[in-house]
């Protein structure tokens, strides 16, 4: 590429001059076949004037270990290569030697090649080099004035968008990611590497300011709309590539904002942080310490979110479809509205396994099995805490004739278990004579349920 780079500037050279010459550029003949020259010159050009950044052609290292030795004297323009080097290096091109020299002795930049790479390598540093202004007023000074600019639609896309090379380039990129919706279209518009600290620094950015429009606008979005954004920032703003703590901080100002009030907002946030191994389940261990530096608040809705689909799940997946199971479903799922779920477990059956491996759930809840020999329905597991923080336990089945558990969690785990525990007994979760209260799902036995549920001081309406 650098050959055909300077093919080209000799190529652009040639024409330029004898067409301004008085001696060859008299005759129509020959003016034709400049033109043709011409031609072939926008033809290479096109072919060659990419986006990549060029490589060095020597040993960056090792070229600046001999400038060094030598103490950078003068002499630049017998040092064509090594100059070269210099400027496409991402290594060395924006030290501060460097940037000196070539302020007193411009010529290397006055190459497209040269420039080209000076640029990339500025974008991949940028700011963080010493003395960024300095930097900046070179690099405009050159698209300005260096020949060929025009020729080049990467120089000419960077010429036209001289705040690419400032302090407010980061922020005028993030708005013009927010506006395009898509980080790729911006970053080719721009002729920006992937991993360019720039790019990175205007996602993040991006990123914030579209948390806080969501936060603030989103209650008077449709839900169409706070979708779509939310799918903007899922797969191009917070992404897997961004970095953990803005993706818990932001995660967490949506957790606490009123975008959650509706359902399918809620739900669209659940699953994401759900399935996301920089949150996830914060009932697992593995996941917890994501979460500590997450505030409380946060923690404990999503947690009770969690739930919620987990309830869902519980009655949609294991639980046999019928007018009695929804009465249930709907009667704890209106429990979990007004009293928050502080902790849950879902326990399948062996015989119910195989409805697991066939939901079609989006939410599929981190779950526990009842041992290989006993279990004939599975469970769903509720813990509770009461405004004078007792913890209860209430233990409700997929199958009819099993009436809904309630024990004290100091009961529940007299034997050593916990909702923590991968398998349980039988016994461990259906235990009549462990059970402080019983709710018998006959008749008219929702107003019961609440009334007895609202002696321990569990709300369920």
């Amino acid at each position: 590429m650098i050959k055909s780079l300077e093919a080209l500037d000799a190529l652009a050279g040639i024409s330029a001059t004898l067409l301004s010459s008085p001696v060859a550029g008299v005759e129509l003949r020959s003016k034709s076949q400049l033109k043709g020259l011409d031609k072939v010159a926008r033809w290479i050009e096109a072919r060659v004037d990419g986006s990549a950044p060029p490589k060095p052609p020597l040993n960056a290292a090792q070229v600046w270990a001999r400038w060094e030795a030598d103490k950078f004297f003068d002499g630049i323009a017998q040092r064509d290569k090594e100059c070269r080097t210099l400027c496409v290096s991402v290594e060395t091109a924006m030290r501060q030697e460097w940037v000196r020299l070539l302020e007193r002795h411009p010529g290397p930049l006055m190459k497209r090649t040269n420039l080209l790479g000076f640029v990339h390598a500025y974008f991949f540093d940028w700011r963080e080099m010493t003395d960024p202004e300095r930097v900046e007023f070179l690099l405009r000074s050159h698209l300005i004035t260096t020949p060929g600019t025009e020729g080049s639609r990467v120089l000419s896309c960077w010429r036209d968008n001289l705040f690419l090379f400032s302090a407010a380039a980061a922020e005028r990129l993030a708005e013009e990611i927010r506006v395009q919706r898509s980080l790729e279209t911006t970053r080719l518009a721009f002729f920006l590497e992937k991993d360019v600290r720039l790019l990175s620094a205007a996602k993040k950015i991006a990123a914030d300011a579209e948390v806080k429009y969501l936060a603030a606008s989103g209650p008077s979005m449709s839900e169409q709309k706070v979708l779509e954004r939310l799918a903007f920032l899922r797969t191009e703003l917070l992404d897997r590539q961004a970095e953990e703590g803005q993706f818990r901080d932001r995660i967490a100002n949506l957790l606490l904002s009123s975008l959650p009030e509706r359902e399918s907002i809620r739900r669209e946030l659940v699953q994401w942080v759900h399935e996301d191994i920089r949150l996830g389940d914060p009932r697992l261990a593995a996941c917890a310490p994501n979460w500590r530096l997450v505030p409380q608040e946060a923690r404990d809705k999503f947690l009770g979110w969690l739930a919620v689909e987990s309830i869902h799940f519980f009655f949609n997946t294991l639980v046999p479809q019928n007018d009695e199971n929804r009465r249930r479903a709907d009667f704890w799922l209106r429990c979990a509205e007004y009293t928050d779920i502080r902790d849950f477990q879902v326990v399948v059956s062996p015989d119910d396994e195989w409805r697991i491996r066939v939901t079609r759930s989006k939410t599929v809840p981190h779950y526990a099995k009842f041992h290989l020999t006993e279990g004939k329905s599975s469970a769903f597991l509720m813990m509770f805490k009461t405004a004078d923080d007792h913890a209860w336990i209430v233990a409700e089945f997929s199958e009819t004739g099993n009436a809904a558990h309630i024990c004290t969690k100091q009961k529940f785990e007299t034997n050593g278990v916990t909702l923590r525990n991968s398998s349980f007994r039988w016994r461990d979760v259906h235990n009549p004579s462990r059970a402080d209260e019983r709710i018998l799902h006959v008749g008219d036995w929702e107003p019961k349920a609440r009334r007895r549920l609202a002696e321990i001081g569990i709300r369920a309406s």
